[in-house]
C-alpha cells in the first residue's frame, strides 16, 4: 500500500448507503475491512491466495447464515490479490434494514466503485 503507516481508511457514499474499508497490512498480505450501512458486521469473509505459476486466484469464501455480501466482497478481494501477488483476507458486512431493491442496487454501486478506490491504494 501506498500510506506510510500501513493503514488506510477509505470511503464512498453518503448515510446508510455509505461503505467504508479499512485496508492494513499483516506483514507481506492485505486485511481488507469492509462495512456499511446502518449496521456494518462480520457477515463474510473471503480468503484469496495468487497462484504465481498460473497467474489465477484461489479464493475460499465464508458467509454467515442469511448473508449475501459474497456478492461485493470478492471481486474487490480478488483484484487486489492479482494486482498485489498477495494474500487477502477480506471480512465484508453491510446492512440496511428492510432494503428494496433500489436500496441494494445503491450499496452495490457504492461498494463497487469503493473498490475502485482501493485498487488505486497499491
Amino acid at each position: 500500500m501506498k500510506a506510510e503507516c500501513g493503514c488506510r481508511c477509505l470511503s464512498h457514499g453518503k448515510g446508510k448507503y455509505g461503505i467504508s474499508c479499512r485496508m492494513d497490512s499483516l506483514g507481506k498480505d492485505v486485511v481488507l475491512l469492509i462495512g456499511g450501512g446502518q449496521k456494518p458486521h462480520a457477515g463474510c469473509v473471503v480468503i484469496c491466495e495468487p497462484d504465481q505459476a498460473s497467474g489465477k486466484v484461489t479464493t475460499s469464501v465464508h458467509t454467515f447464515t442469511t448473508h449475501r455480501e459474497e456478492a461485493v466482497a470478492r471481486p474487490v478481494a480478488e483484484a487486489v490479490c492479482r494486482k498485489t501477488g498477495a494474500r487477502v483476507v477480506c471480512v465484508c458486512g453491510i446492512h440496511v434494514e428492510k432494503a428494496g431493491k433500489k436500496d441494494i442496487e445503491l450499496l452495490v454501486k457504492n461498494t463497487q466503485e469503493l473498490g475502485r478506490r482501493i485498487l488505486k491504494c497499491f
